[in-house]
């Protein structure tokens, strides 16, 4: 960082602990908004490839910004920007939903399986295709260790008695079950 500011570019996500320091401020920056920080804590969700960047505030306080509006953030709180729409909201969300992954989990609270397995693609980097669209709507509630191999995760995913998952390589196929 120089002397005047400390700045991030983020594509992807991150957990940031900030040291407050009201003379040089912490900034990240994404494709579509900009993150402004004294000292606090806060996790973002800024993956390309999502119609959405998500930043979940932990402690403190942050300000996030589209170019043209603002929203200021308290605890539990979480700014959306919808890349489709260009909006930018907030609600109140379960902080650990978004944080599990410092601490080795995927937590997951009634998500479609789509998201899921869009999760999983970036962690093992595989390839999913499904026998059937509506599959990708299926909601799953559940904890999986993150640092099982994938065989062990799909095992999990295999429980839910409404699928069923094969694995070729670096390609899984979801079927029904």
């Amino acid at each position: 960082f120089d002397s005047n500011k400390r700045e991030v570019t983020l594509a992807g996500e991150a957990y940031f602990d900030v040291t407050k320091d009201p003379k040089r401020p912490f900034m990240v920056k994404t494709a579509n908004i900009e993150i402004k920080v004294l000292g606090t804590q806060f996790n973002v969700q800024a993956y390309p490839d999502d119609n959405k960047i998500e930043t979940t505030l932990c402690e403190g306080s942050v300000n996030v910004t589209d170019g043209e509006l603002g929203v200021t953030l308290t605890p539990s709180q979480q700014a959306v920007y919808s890349k489709v729409t260009q909006a930018l909201t907030t609600r109140k969300v379960d902080v650990r939903l978004y944080t599990a992954w410092k601490e080795g989990l995927f937590v997951f609270e009634n998500k479609p399986l789509e998201e899921i397995m869009n999760t999983l693609s970036r962690w093992y980097n595989i390839n999913v295709f499904y026998e059937n669209q509506s599959m990708k709507d299926i909601l799953f509630t559940g904890n999986i260790k993150r640092y099982e191999d994938l065989d062990q995760v799909i095992e999990m995913l295999r429980l839910i008695n409404k699928i069923d998952i094969e694995v070729n390589g670096n390609n899984v196929f979801v079927k029904n079950s």
